[in-house]
């Protein structure tokens, strides 16, 4: 804003402005920037009216010295002040709202804090230059703002004697039996002082400390579970969801429970695309069981009816409206869930079948079943659940690709042009990309014209 003396004071870009670093960093090098405490997802403000001169978004690779070891960065042009162009950066974040050329209001949501480019660590990262050249951005800002630490350096700002140290946080503690060490110096650092090491047994476990909003950030990529798109759904771990779904608080004073509850299951525009994705990838192979049987090919007989019988399980997943687990407990939650008896036995079925007939009847019985089982919910028109020849010959399948099409018809938005292809868990089986956040990002793309 200009004020009447036509001084220029500048809007905080986040809503609670903690400082991590400042103009000066702690070893005394220069910063030229102001660093706050922010997890992945927390919004980030414009600080003055203005024009985004610049939205890049991150290729991904980690680099100093250019544009692209900021990340994801808006540059905003400001109106002249004082004869010099007046412009703020906000670098390092994980999602961008705006675009270049785009007019924007002081207080105006541009983007999300993140840990793109070369950072170490979520935190947004903010610039002020005059004239071209990087100013202190402190003195552009009232003095309302906290340290994260006293030992936290930040120039030569004349109110700086009025920071105040933040008090310790509150940490919860994820507790699991894998390997590894815990730093309790570094805990220590961060002002944790209720975690005692455990230095006799054989006890030795790996200790996560996490605010909520962190622990969901490392989980989903968002603390802000409210605010996600159908097509955000769908880059989400299925199990990393289940986690969250059924997650048990014993103390509860932050209201996790409550804070969660958008995450029970897919909103409903998501499901039926789900739905409607699973039967189109069943209907891609039904044929092919006994097609490649027929050539003398059993091994891929039993791998095609593998895939169909997953899917099928994934099915009955969604109708039971819970999510799947990763493939360790797979099997195990499958056969605990209230379908019947037997669906779940054509299913295993014609999975352990050496025989192709047996295979096929069991498994075309299953699709059979599961089509009954849609239809039995009543949540869209009669689909076609009879077995009937494939194209005329001797090869029993059901109408998956018109269940397919009658269900897709109910998909609304975005999603009812995307391609039918599923969830991220669906597309791909792959740990590292289920825990890579940027590269999950890009999986969004596939949805998206």
């Amino acid at each position: 804003m200009r004020l009447k003396n036509e001084e220029s004071l500048l809007h905080w870009p986040l809503a609670q402005h903690i400082i991590t670093a400042g103009w000066i960093y702690n070893d005394g090098s220069l910063h030229r920037a102001l660093d706050f405490r922010a997890a992945v997802g927390t919004p980030v403000y414009a600080a003055e009216a203005g024009t985004v001169a610049i939205a890049y978004h991150w290729n991904g690779k980690r680099t100093s010295g250019d544009t692209n070891s900021y990340g994801n960065m808006v540059k905003l042009k400001h109106a002249t002040y004082k004869y010099g162009t007046l412009e703020t950066l906000y670098a390092h974040l994980n999602k961008i709202v705006v675009k270049q050329g785009q007019q924007v209001q002081e207080g105006q949501l541009i983007g999300y804090s993140g840990d793109t480019g070369n950072c170490y660590g979520a935190h947004p990262h903010f610039e002020v230059r005059w004239k071209g050249q990087r100013t202190n951005p402190l003195n552009w800002l009232d003095a309302d703002f906290e340290t994260a630490s006293s030992a936290v350096k930040l120039g030569s700002y004349s109110s700086v004697q009025h920071a105040k140290e933040v008090e310790y946080m509150n940490y919860a503690i994820d507790v699991s039996k894998h390997q590894g060490k815990f730093d309790w110096q570094a805990a220590y650092d961060k002002g944790i002082r209720h975690a005692e090491a455990i230095t006799q047994g054989q006890v030795d476990p790996l200790i996560f400390f996490h605010t909520f909003e962190e622990y969901l950030d490392f989980y989903l990529g968002t603390h802000h579970p409210e605010t996600l798109t159908d097509v955000e759904w769908l880059s989400l771990p299925e199990h990393h969801l289940l986690a969250l779904a059924k997650a048990e608080f014993y103390v509860d004073m932050l209201h996790c429970q409550e804070r969660l509850e958008p995450l029970r299951f897919y909103p409903e525009n998501v499901w039926l695309y789900l739905v409607a994705s699973c039967w189109s990838l069943v209907a891609e192979e039904q044929a092919f069981v006994k097609r490649c049987a027929s050539v003398g090919d059993s091994l891929g007989s039993a791998l095609v009816c593998g895939r169909i019988a997953e899917r099928l399980m994934r099915l009955c997943f969604l109708y039971c409206r819970q999510y799947a687990p990763y493939s360790k407990w797979f099997g195990t939650a499958f056969q605990q869930l209230p379908i019947p008896q037997e669906l779940k036995d054509a299913i295993g079925a014609a999975v352990a079948a050496t025989d192709t007939a047996q295979r096929e009847d069991n498994l075309v019985r299953a699709q059979q079943l599961t089509a009954q089982l849609h239809n039995s919910l009543g949540v869209t028109e009669a689909v076609p659940a009879e077995i009937v020849p494939y194209f005329g010959r001797d090869i029993k399948v059901i109408y998956a690709d018109k269940i397919a099409h009658i269900v897709r018809g109910h998909v609304q938005g975005a999603l009812a042009s995307a391609p039918l292809i599923g969830s991220l868990s669906q597309v791909a089986n792959f740990t590292t990309l289920y825990e890579d956040i940027p590269l999950r990002r890009r999986v969004e793309g596939l949805y998206q014209d």
